[in-house]
């Protein structure tokens, strides 16, 4: 009984009171959970269990008792109904979802009482009619406006059908009061054969759209008072009744007071119709109303069922403020001061008394009027404001309005008298512009969005400002403060201040110029920011006095405007005088001028410490050794002083004990990476690197006696040398250096140094060589012993070949190899050309085409697909041997094993059919095959078992290999798309083979796939032919692309290197280059082919350069200095070396290089 009560007051009585957002986040505060208040307003014996607040975005669950089980629920959120909420069973209780603002929940208990065969549910003072009635045993109802319980009143306005389904009923009987009749009250009313409407007019009954539903009315006979039949017959739906009849009014209305709190009346039971009616009303204790105490009804208005609506409510000061809550409702409203004016008053959204809580839903007229000593209000929930509610309060400086929304105020005169340019109303973000456009709230000049601040401008003389005039708290300020023609603006001439507080330029509190061209720019805006600019006035043209251009700025102050033009050469020195007299005046030199050495070249400039200001662009593409900077603290810059073409090749001097100074200073000087103070001595920095870079930047200088800082940055592949060399002229010298961070420190620099250093890279080691890998990813080639490279044997760009490949890492861990286009041996399988010794326990991954002739493996070995995985080998396994690239069919040895048949590579099935994948193999001698399959998930990016695994098994006596050919069971049956494989394994005692078999499965659409094609474009080359010709083709997914090149007899000694990429491609044997599977857009490129020039093994000749390698060792002798740059055949630079004169001699792996010196190419190999 108790849930179906709760159940039918949930579907009835779904009121939700609006209630607006009132918890939010902070303005200006970040990573802070924005929680919601939960509030409760019960009537009745109720109680309420759920939390005080919930997360934004939560959810929350509540469960409600009452004495009778029968309740109203109602709740409010952020201004609107709320009805994101349901019943679990599981949890015998409500759950709330998606809250995103203050919660007001709203439980008032239901007492039920029958009054004859009709079942009422009661309230405070109203009263419904629930649909669960039985079938009363009279055909006649008449619904009542006023029931009656234990001496209380309680109203009546609305019927929902709740006899709807009862076919016994003919006739019913409407209230003369204002009453809804509600969708589907009629609607199927099968017996019902008349209606009688007791209102004299048809206005007073409001009926719902769907009231009759489809109901045929023409057949129901509509009874109304006397004299109203035309009104009736003219509105509807009562003009669908086809008989209209008349009936006597009665003589005698009866009388109703209904209320809560009312204590006694001196109302009649009924009184004559016509006749005036005056009522004295006596509250109970504690209960207050607006109406009057004595009701007078006129007579004319006593033409129905008087009934007497006393609205209660009761008061409460809560901080100084006064406060009425409704004794019906869940609201609350604010009266004004009660006690002590105060300077600052919050207006809660809810307010609580005792355990139940109200939404505070109006500020009434008068309520604060004159309360000047009022300075600062705040809003907390969209609360109302009446008539001159704040009028007079003439202190008022800011309000705080915390609703998105601006809430209804009554009249204009809300705020009379309030300076409403002066007063500041904050708004949430993303707000201002609703309230910019609501009623009286448009009025306030000065709107801003909560967390800003605002930006004030004064005292601007010769300047005019573009920027915002508000910024968000903790946010970048950025403006430009535009200098008007005529005049000049340095950051000497800006002050600002913030939050009161006046900021260091210095400090780096404010920039100007720095971020951009004439713009302002404050990091971190914490308060109000006020900035006075003045600029100077140029007084005049430029004036010339030496090799220098000057220009008055104001009095007794001039700045350098440039460099006369007739006195300017290249790789001058500069010196700027502090003072300066010109046509009899004496001035000071305080700046330098916008462009004023822009693109000069100088070998060095002075800047004297009178120098205040170097304006915007000074130094533009300018080029110095050095600048010497007289002045102890730097001078103030703007966005670009001293953008130089290359700092990294100029020395800054600054004054001794100056240096601190400069490198804290704004971010120009920053982007120096020499700054030295006056007399430091300095050494050369020399760098031999390889498969390295540096970072930041590689230094060319280090000051004597101070220490220098680097980090080495390997290339791609490659990785940091455990040790580097540090060279003095007298020797190696010992340095930090951190194998993991790359990062090198010399504490203390005495003389000119040379760092050598060598990247760990892959293994390129000479074709008649023989290798052993070890443990840690050494090797030894004959020459070296416990060599390091990086797990990488070959590279891309051209096929590597050794003589003979030994695995031997000794510690059984597992360690990765890669071979990219290996050939060990001659390739053929009948030699021994790979041994992987019996301690190891290696991954091989394959990229390209790889030749490996015979593979004799004693460990434990699994081959891995890489990119364009070709492989020629055969096996011979002693150990455990895993391919998973499934490119070998056989493998021999005591667990030799063969794939005689795999499914097919790439089927397509129809939807709701499948394919059978199939897998024969076969062993010689006694063998113990399984089989297992595996799908791949691309989701998790690993295989997964999809079928149990099946062995079989082979005695030795057994004469047939074809014994262990797969049956049905170690078939599968496939009926999704997806990659597939099968891993067939042989093990005999301790050795094991395991051969991989794929499939990809696809499903073919019910409409054949549209031609998906990629562009290939092959470029034009100089020096060769092309067939086709260069251009751009088009090839269906999957294709391939061919193209011959035939060398011009000037070129014909290049070798073309023919690249997709990174990746090499090596032409077939009938000279052609060939790109497969092609499944996206590609661009092939053509490097290498450049005129013939006179090329040997060993050595090249020209002029007085000569080139030749020996050794590892490339010797470039030459006449006089220069630069070569050595370029890998794939056209990437190897080294840059500059060459002094006479013979240079660079270690370098043995291969095909091509060297450019003085725009001449010369290949060599070696």
């Amino acid at each position: 009984m108790k849930t179906n009560l709760l159940r039918i007051g949930l579907r009835l009585s779904l009121v939700v009171i609006a209630l607006l957002c009132g918890v939010y986040l902070a303005w200006g505060q970040e990573n802070t959970k924005v929680m919601h208040k939960i509030y409760t307003n019960t009537y009745g014996n109720v109680t309420i269990d759920c939390p005080s607040e919930v997360e934004d975005g939560g959810s929350f669950t509540f469960k409600i008792a009452t004495s009778t089980g029968a309740y109203r629920l109602a709740i409010s959120q952020a201004g609107k109904n709320f009805r994101d909420f349901s019943w679990d069973d599981s949890q015998n209780a409500n759950v709330a979802k998606n809250i995103t603002g203050t919660i007001l929940i709203e439980v008032v208990e239901h007492t039920e009482i029958m009054i004859g065969e009709e079942r009422y549910m009661l309230e405070e003072c109203s009263a419904m009619l629930p649909p669960s009635q039985t079938q009363p045993t009279s055909s006649s109802i008449v619904l009542k406006s006023v029931v009656t319980a234990k001496g209380k009143h309680y109203s009546l306005n609305s019927y929902s059908g709740a006899y709807n389904r009862y076919a016994n009923i003919t006739s019913i009987t409407l209230p003369n009061n204002k009453y809804f009749i509600n969708p589907y009250a009629f609607s199927i009313q099968a017996g019902l054969t008349e209606i009688h409407a007791k209102a004299i007019d048809p206005k007073n009954y409001h009926i719902m759209e769907g009231a009759f539903g489809e109901k045929d009315l023409s057949g129901i006979t509509l009874y109304v008072p006397a004299g109203s039949k035309a009104d009736y017959a003219a509105s509807t739906p009562w003009n669908q009744f086809k008989e209209i009849l008349e009936e006597p009014l009665p003589k005698k209305y009866p009388v109703y007071v209904v209320g809560y709190g009312v204590a006694s009346t001196d109302a009649p039971d009924s009184i004559a119709r016509g006749q005036s009616l005056t009522v004295n009303i006596t509250l109970e204790p504690g209960f207050k109303s607006f109406e009057p105490s004595v009701i007078t009804i006129p007579g004319e208005e006593v033409n129905k069922d008087v009934v007497i609506q006393v609205s209660t409510h009761t008061e409460n000061v809560l901080s100084g403020i006064s406060y009425s809550m409704s004794t019906t409702q869940v609201n609350a409203f604010c009266h004004g001061f009660l006690d002590t004016p105060q300077k600052e008053v919050t207006i809660p959204e809810v307010v609580t008394v005792g355990s139940n809580s109200y939404k505070v839903e109006y500020i009434v007229a008068d309520a604060f009027k004159n309360q000047t000593s009022l300075e600062k209000l705040t809003l907390e929930g969209n609360t109302g404001i009446d008539r001159r509610a704040f009028s007079g309060c003439t202190a008022l400086k800011e309000i705080h309005c915390i609703s998105p929304e601006p809430r209804n105020i009554s009249d204009e005169d809300a705020f009379e008298g309030v300076d409403k340019d002066a007063c500041v109303i904050f708004v949430p973000a993303g707000a201002s512009a609703a309230y910019k456009a609501a009623y009286v709230w448009k009025d306030f000049k000065n709107i801003r969005e909560e967390g800003t601040y605002s930006i004030t401008r004064t005292g601007f003389e010769g300047v005019a400002y573009y920027g915002p005039d508000l910024v968000v708290d903790g946010s970048r300020l950025e403006a430009r403060l535009t200098p008007e023609s005529g005049y000049v603006l340095g950051i000497g001439d800006i002050t600002v201040t913030m939050g009161g507080k006046k900021l260091d330029p210095m400090s780096k509190e404010f920039f100007y110029g720095t971020f951009g061209k004439d713009t302002l720019t404050i990091e971190t805006v914490t308060g109000d920011v006020t900035i006075t600019a003045k600029a100077r006035k140029i007084s005049g043209d430029p004036f010339v006095l030496g090799d220098l251009t000057y220009r008055i700025t104001r009095d007794a102050a001039v700045e350098v405007a440039g460099v006369k033009e007739d006195a300017y050469t290249k790789g001058r020195s500069y010196v700027i005088p502090s003072s300066l007299e010109y046509e009899g005046n004496n001035y000071t030199v305080t700046g330098i001028g916008p462009k004023a050495f822009s693109g000069r070249i100088m070998e060095s400039i002075t800047i004297p410490s009178s120098v205040e200001e170097v304006g915007t662009e000074s130094f533009l593409d300018a080029q110095a050794d050095e600048i010497h900077i007289q002045r102890s603290t730097p001078p103030s810059t703007v966005n670009g002083s001293f953008n130089i073409l290359d700092k990294n090749k100029c020395r800054i001097y600054v004054p001794k004990g100056a240096l601190a100074a400069y490198h804290t200073a704004t971010w120009d000087w920053l982007g120096f990476p020499y700054i030295l103070e006056e007399g430091d001595k300095y050494f050369d920095v020399d760098f031999e690197l390889t498969g390295l870079t540096v970072k930041p930047f590689q230094p060319e200088i280090a000051i004597s006696g101070r220490s220098v800082s680097f980090i080495l940055v390997p290339d791609s592949g490659s990785f940091l040398p455990d040790s580097i060399e540090v060279w003095y002229p007298t020797g190696l010298e010992p340095c930090e250096y951190d194998a993991k961070t790359g990062k090198v420190t010399i504490a203390t620099v005495k003389g000119n140094l040379t760092i050598k250093a060598k990247a760990i890279g892959a293994l390129l080691p000479d074709k008649d060589t023989d290798i052993t890998i070890g443990k840690d990813s050494t090797y030894t080639d004959g020459s070296t012993t416990g060599s390091k490279f990086n797990g990488v044997i070959g590279n891309d760009e051209e096929l590597t070949r050794v003589k003979s490949l030994k695995i031997d890492t000794e510690d059984g861990k597992v360690t990765g190899i890669t071979f990219k286009s290996l050939i060990v041996g001659s390739g053929s399988s009948t030699s021994q050309s790979v041994t992987i010794a019996e301690t190891s326990n290696i991954e091989i991954t394959l990229d390209g085409n790889n030749n490996l002739g015979k593979v004799l493996n004693q460990g434990s070995t699994r081959l891995l697909p890489g990119e364009n995985t070709l492989l020629d080998a055969l096996v011979e396994n002693e150990g455990v041997f895993i391919d998973e690239t499934g490119l070998l069919d056989a493998v021999t040895g005591p667990a030799g094993l063969t794939i005689a048949q795999r499914p097919e590579k790439a089927p397509r099935i129809e939807i709701g059919s499948s394919t059978l994948l199939k897998v024969e193999a076969s062993a010689e001698g006694e063998a113990n095959l399984s089989y297992i399959w595996e799908k791949f998930d691309s989701e998790n990016n690993n295989w997964k078992q999809v079928k149990p695994e099946v062995q079989r098994t082979k005695a030795l006596s057994s004469l047939r290999s074809d014994v262990l050919s797969t049956n049905e069971d170690a078939q599968l049956e496939v009926s999704e798309a997806g990659k597939y494989r099968c891993l067939v394994s042989n093990t005999v005692n301790a050795v094991n083979s395991t051969l991989t078999a794929y499939s990809e499965v696809s499903i073919a659409s019910s409409t054949p796939d549209p031609t998906v094609t990629f562009s290939v474009t092959l470029p034009s080359v100089e020096g060769a032919a092309l067939s086709p010709l260069a251009g751009t083709y088009s090839v269906e997914a999957g294709g391939s692309f061919s193209f011959s090149l035939t060398l011009d007899t000037d070129y014909d000694q290049s070798t073309p290197m023919v690249k997709v990429g990174d990746k090499l491609i090596e032409p077939t044997s009938d000279g052609k280059y060939e790109i497969k599977n092609i499944n996206s857009d590609i661009t092939i490129s053509i490097t290498g082919i450049v005129k013939n020039t006179t090329v040997g093994n060993a050595e090249v000749e020209s002029n007085a350069l000569k080139i030749w390698g020996s050794n590892g060792v490339l010797h470039i002798q030459s006449a006089h200095v220069s630069t070569a740059y050595i370029m890998t055949f794939g056209g990437q630079l190897y080294k840059a070396i500059t060459l002094p004169i006479g013979e240079t001699m660079i270690t370098i792996p043995q291969g095909s290089y091509i060297i450019r010196i003085e725009n001449q190419s010369y290949k060599i190999r070696f």
